[in-house]
């Protein structure tokens, strides 16, 4: 019994110290903004060291960004790069097809996409099988992966 209340009172510990990093932090949501001529419903970015590392936002309408259609989740290295983003209507990504609603990340140093699908998407006649990533408990499980001229680099 002593152990399970030790274990009772050691979690609100545990959760403090994880929510309160001292890496970075992320700023505050700011709602109804425009950057860079983006229209957010709401923005934050993340701090470390009084420096921005990146931002993470909620776009308020559908938006071009980069060439890609874009809608909901998008997100933004320190420069301003585009890194990720969910598609709001088919659209092709290094020659290849996906259909709305595919989750993609633009991998750092020109390495290429990490796409995350709905569906199971056919890629160069290859069947690739999808991910759920609006599942409550995502863990970014099975990613589909191409390199920057559009080949397979790796799927399921």
């Amino acid at each position: 019994m002593k152990k399970l209340i030790l274990f009772l009172c050691f979690i609100p510990v545990v959760t403090f110290f994880l929510s309160h990093k001292s890496y970075g932090q992320y700023t505050k949501w700011q709602k109804d903004v425009s950057y860079q001529g983006i229209e957010f419903k709401k923005i934050r970015f993340r701090v470390e060291k009084a420096d921005t590392t990146y931002s993470v936002g909620i776009l308020a309408e559908k938006t071009i960004i980069d060439g890609y259609p874009c809608y909901k989740d998008v997100m933004f290295s320190k420069e301003w790069d585009l890194t990720s983003f969910i598609l709001s209507d088919d659209d092709t990504i290094a020659g290849n097809v996906f259909k709305k609603d595919t989750k993609v990340f633009i991998q750092k140093n020109d390495a290429g996409f990490k796409m995350y699908c709905l569906y199971d998407p056919v890629i160069q006649d290859y069947h690739c099988k999808g991910t759920n990533y609006k599942r409550l408990l995502f863990m970014g499980s099975t990613a589909l992966q191409l390199y920057p001229g559009g080949q397979l680099k790796y799927f399921d």
